[in-house]
């Protein structure tokens, strides 16, 4: 080999190991970095592959760097190895989940650490991590699907009788009997037409609802004004509150309902003039024929005295006896001899009324 073959495939080895120096370092790869290794077990990865980066809140901590199953063939499960920087290893807790995401639209994936409780113990170097996987995605998307194809069969199985012709006959019928029903309505004079149509009918409408709302005030203020009475019924002074609130008023009533309840026994089951009057007896019936006469006689008496019949009937019915007393009464006055005859009559009345004089002298 010459030297120039020498010096040329140094430099070529030269180059590659820059470019794989640059490649390393722009892929953001940490080679250099302390960093803490930590598994996690899942049923499927769904292209998770080694070099995916690893995100805790949005920031690239950690890199994958094994994915792939146990050497026993009776797990199914999936294991995940990462290595996390030592610095941000302290923020890895007892009960953090890690769980399987998309990286942008490309569609590749990455590992996404999601911590419970900050203040749990740190996960020691080599643990395992609990895994998530029902935040991702695609089992999201696959859950909607599912839900939505539910729906869509429900909804199948409610629109499921809209074929029958069936129920298209009967739907047909029923649009043709509200058509009828409302060009009834709209062309002939009748009540739901003068309620639909008819400006006056809302007015009156209007009118009374407007009565209906004064009747509600109304209402309002008797509601009030009958509370303003059980109130001032409440607080006295005054009969009624007596009447409720005061013992002795309360029981002194319940003792005259009581005494009134114990008369009205009595005169139910005794024999006094109230049972008498109330129930009737013999000397009752004797009573009441009596007084039964008393008032047909005093009903004849009257007819007559309307028929002019008798003194005292002549005196209110026939006018020329009215005329004579009127005509008597008149003369009497004119008459001198008459009216000296009365004043010595009264004269003489006077002087008897009055006492001796020399009678009441001799009194000691």
């Amino acid at each position: 080999m010459t030297r120039q073959t020498k010096v040329g495939l140094f430099v070529g080895l030269g180059i590659i190991a820059l470019a794989g120096l640059v490649f390393m370092i722009g892929d953001d790869k940490q080679t250099w970095a302390r960093k803490v290794p930590y598994v996690a077990a899942f049923k499927d990865v769904e292209g998770l592959k080694p070099g995916a980066p690893v995100q805790l809140g949005g920031v690239d901590i950690g890199l994958v760097t094994h994915v792939g199953y146990s050497a026993t063939s009776s797990d199914t499960r999936i294991y995940v190895d990462i290595d996390v920087k030592k610095t941000e290893a302290v923020r890895i807790r007892v009960g953090t989940k890690a769980s399987v995401a998309m990286k942008g639209m490309l569609g590749d994936k990455m590992l996404v650490l999601k911590v419970e409780n900050a203040a749990a113990p740190e996960v020691p170097p080599g643990g395992t991590l609990a895994t998530d996987e029902g935040d991702d995605i695609i089992t999201k998307v696959q859950a909607a699907v599912a839900k939505v194809s539910d729906r869509l069969d429900e909804i199948g199985a409610l629109t499921k009788p809209l074929g029958d012709p069936k129920f298209v006959k009967d739907l047909s019928g029923i649009v043709a009997n509200l058509n009828e029903i409302s060009g009834a309505v709209a062309h002939n004079d009748s009540a739901v037409h003068r309620l639909l149509m008819d400006p006056r009918e809302g007015e009156r409408i209007d009118i009374a609802l407007a009565n209906v709302d004064n009747a509600t005030v109304r209402l309002a203020s008797m509601l009030g004004s009958m509370q303003d009475v059980a109130d001032q019924v409440r607080r006295g002074p005054g009969m009624a509150h007596a009447m409720i609130y005061d013992g002795e008023i309360s029981k002194n009533a319940a003792g005259t309902l009581d005494e009134i309840h114990q008369d009205l026994t009595a005169i139910r089951k005794g024999n006094g003039l109230a049972h008498a009057v109330v129930y009737g007896d013999d000397n009752t019936q004797k009573v009441l024929g009596n007084v039964n006469a008393m008032s047909e006689d005093l009903r004849t008496i009257v007819a007559q005295m309307k028929e002019g019949k008798g003194t005292i009937g002549g005196l209110l019915v026939d006018p020329s006896i009215y005329e004579d007393l009127k005509s008597a009464v008149g003369n009497v006055e004119r008459n001198q001899v008459l009216r000296a005859l009365v004043r010595y009559s009264i004269k003489e009345d006077e002087q008897k009324a009055r006492p001796d004089p020399t009678v009441t002298a001799a009194k000691p």
